[in-house]
């Protein structure tokens, strides 16, 4: 008796498990909303890097790798089941093993992180690659158009700082562990310093661009009925509220007392181990927790570039230009 052939139609797979997206630029909030997230009873929010055609090696922490650029790496040595019936290049076939996938990630997750867990979603922020944003949310778009969609900001400037503190900290870390105590110093001194080299900020400032216009896109074309668009700095005044908006778009309880819970678990103070927001930490995830840390690094020449290159997105969200 023949195998039963579970190939599905080019394209067709089973319904997606996972429901919504929080998405920005990095060091733009997304690991503490995960976090929040996460402390609500029905929800459980993951990062497994899913979609996206990009692989960078020389990420400071780890290899940027999407798992869509891994399965594509595939079709050089898997050879698919049915080429004939996913086309020339098995495209679909291999789209649909990556949505799978994608479904597998969120059914072990869920069935691992307890009773009434129901609602699986993931975070995404880009790499420093062009075309990564569109290729990101193009993919999620693909696998789910229903998705709930959330679209954090954050001003460019303290996302450069930010940005800019974690990776020199991490390279300073690599370069030490290699043998290169002058370039470990080099790039320390620069956060001892407080300086922002210009061609980072010009970096980090791209990069912010890309995904705060792609981030848009999204809300406006590919998920126009269930998305949502939040400031960094409006979480941090009053994180509940934000909280709240984003579980009412997702589908599930938004009862003060299980959003305070959520908020006091993922709290500055207890991600931090204890510190006040404000309470400044270089070699912690969790630096500082505030908003306009900036002022304190960028130079008037180059907070007169941020205006002049980002002034007027900027303006859009309510950021003052100087």
């Amino acid at each position: 008796m023949p195998a039963p052939n579970r190939y599905k139609a080019p394209g067709v797979t089973s319904s997606p498990l996972a429901s919504f997206l929080v998405f920005a630029c990095p060091k733009s909030g997304t690991t503490w909303m995960q976090r929040m997230l996460c402390a609500h009873p029905e929800v459980h929010c993951s990062e497994s890097r899913a979609f996206g055609d990009f692989y960078n090696p020389d990420n400071p922490s780890q290899p940027h790798l999407s798992l869509q650029k891994y399965v594509s790496f595939l079709r050089w040595y898997h050879h698919g089941p049915v080429q004939s019936a996913a086309g020339e290049d098995g495209s679909a076939f291999y789209d649909m093993m990556l949505h799978e996938i994608v479904n597998t990630i969120a059914r072990v997750t869920l069935d691992q992180a307890g009773t009434g867990k129901r609602v699986y979603g993931e975070k995404a922020t880009p790499p420093s690659l062009a075309g990564a944003c569109q290729s990101i949310l193009a993919g999620w778009q693909q696998y789910n158009p229903g998705l709930c969609f959330v679209h954090l900001v954050r001003d460019p400037r303290d996302v450069a700082v930010s940005g800019l503190i974690q990776q020199y900290r991490d390279r300073g870390k690599q370069a030490a562990q290699d043998g290169n105590p002058d370039q470990a110093q080099r790039l320390l001194q620069v956060i001892e310093q407080q300086t922002m080299p210009q061609d980072e900020l010009e970096r980090w400032t791209a990069l912010w661009q890309e995904s705060v216009a792609e981030g848009l896109h999204a809300c406006e074309a590919l998920f126009p009925d269930h998305s949502l668009t939040l400031r960094y700095e409006d979480l941090l005044d009053k994180p509940g509220e934000g909280l709240a908006h984003i579980l009412k778009l997702i589908g599930v309880s938004t009862d003060a007392a299980t959003v305070t819970s959520c908020v006091e678990a993922a709290s500055f103070e207890a991600l931090s181990g204890g510190r006040a927001r404000g309470c400044e930490d270089r070699g912690s995830f969790y630096r500082m927790g505030v908003a306009g840390d900036w002022q304190n690094w960028l130079t008037p020449e180059q907070t007169q570039w941020c205006a002049e290159v980002a002034g007027e997105v900027m303006q859009q969200f309510g950021y003052a230009l100087s």
